[in-house]
């Protein structure tokens, strides 16, 4: 059987589309809206999304960015803050065009010139053995984790979801939904950039590099409300005290970006926000998983956190591959790769200085 990769266009992308809905392994960041959303905040990035047809019949794909940066061009499956790339494919699908796709991206990177290229593995992907076939040079580890939420109808929901936390987790809920907030979901502007604000302040009392507002602009550009995303808002007294942005795709939610006052910590208003939605994909949407995303094999503290909401390990690898007479990047700084490609994976920084 024939098998012939094409790159994504217009023509394709109902082809595309019908592929992601009967695929296990597709992801919220896999959908078009997601590359959207990508090509907004990427205006200096070029995407490429490579389509394996067998015999007509589309059977698999690997989406591809890339950037051109001081360095020369760097690819990623896929860029910005670890998003799942990697091969998605049909059931069945056989082994002739999962490397055939690989190939392609190899072929590309010749064509293109890169330097760098970084695969990131979808969790849901228990066939990763065909990555071998990048012969990559480094490799990152992560955790996926997931709660696999409970079939419930409306009268039992929060009884079988409290079943599934914790003891520990169980009592954080209770004491968010004793502490008397009014719980409210909302899309407005003014609720992006509340949410934005208190992010910010979260971010910056750990040392950590917040997300812009214009990535917040740019979800309410490229995604709707109320079908792709959902905030929630916890208040008290009229003072906003936690928001939480998260998003929908097919049965999975994704939980994207939590912030709370810290003044209102100890009220647990983040865990009551997180109980309300997940009581709500449940009920309104027939959700099945709640995805917490990567954790670093180092972060214990956020790797218990999760833990305790039910989750199951998924782990996964970043598969980053040198190409053609590329520079020793190891001698290169945080700060020079960081600053030459935003938003895009190079190597491990354990890596550099290693030279």
């Amino acid at each position: 059987m024939t098998i012939e990769v094409k790159t994504l266009d217009a023509a394709t992308e109902s082809d595309y589309q019908a592929l992601l809905d009967v695929t296990s392994t597709a992801m919220f960041s896999h959908s078009l809206k997601y590359r959207n959303f990508l090509r907004r905040i990427l205006p200096l990035a070029r995407d490429s999304y490579f389509l394996a047809y067998r015999d007509g019949e589309l059977v698999g794909a690997l989406p591809t960015f890339s950037r051109n940066g001081p360095f020369g061009v760097v690819i990623n499956s896929l860029p910005f803050y670890g998003s799942h790339g990697g091969l998605i494919c049909r059931s069945g699908c056989d082994s002739g065009v999962k490397l055939a796709l690989l190939s392609a991206l190899k072929r590309h990177c010749a064509e293109i010139g890169a330097i760098l290229s970084t695969v990131i593995e979808s969790p849901l992907d228990g066939e990763r053995e065909f990555y071998s076939s990048l012969k990559s040079e480094y490799f990152d580890d992560r955790i996926g984790q997931i709660s696999e939420l409970p079939v419930a109808p409306l009268e039992t929901v929060e009884a079988e979801l409290l079943a599934l936390f914790h003891q520990k987790t169980r009592n954080l809920v209770r004491k968010g939904l004793k502490a008397g907030f009014d719980v409210s979901r909302e899309g407005s502007r003014q609720a992006f950039e509340s949410l934005h604000g208190m992010h910010q302040k979260n971010i910056a009392a750990i040392g950590g590099l917040a997300k812009p507002i214009e990535i917040f602009d740019a979800i309410a550009t490229e995604f709707e409300y109320g079908m792709d995303y959902q905030i929630y808002l916890a208040h008290k007294d009229a003072e906003l005290a936690s928001a939480l942005l998260v998003f929908y795709f097919k049965d999975v939610v994704e939980y994207f970006t939590p912030a709370t006052l810290e003044k209102y910590r100890g009220d647990q208003p983040l865990s009551l926000l997180i109980f309300s939605a997940m009581k709500d994909a449940i009920t309104e949407r027939s959700a099945r998983l709640w995805n917490w995303g990567g954790t670093w094999l180092s972060q214990d503290g956020v790797y218990h956190f999760k833990s305790r909401w039910g989750t199951k390990d998924f782990p996964y690898r970043y598969h980053i591959t040198t190409h053609g007479n590329s520079p020793d990047v190891r001698s290169l700084s945080k700060s020079e790769l960081i600053s030459g490609y935003p938003y895009f994976y190079t190597v491990p920084f354990c890596e550099l200085g290693s030279k």
